[in-house]
């Protein structure tokens, strides 16, 4: 996460990895959702999206006066 944070220009992640990648190929499409809510993937993207609304209504707050 801190390479991702930095802008480096490699991050590493463990092998364990590309399991995900093998089970999509074999597993059916519940399934895989059912793992993504498990691994928590369905909510890796809540605090961006926070950030950036709170950022737009800033802008929007800045507009208007």
């Amino acid at each position: 996460m801190r390479a991702i944070l930095t802008d480096q220009a490699m991050i590493c992640t463990p092998r364990i990895v590309y399991m995900v990648n093998i089970m999509k190929s074999i597993l059916p499409f519940e399934a895989i959702v059912y793992m993504y809510r498990f691994l928590g993937a369905d909510k890796c993207m809540y605090p961006f999206l926070a950030q950036r609304k709170e950022l737009m209504n800033n802008n929007e707050a800045k507009e208007d006066i």
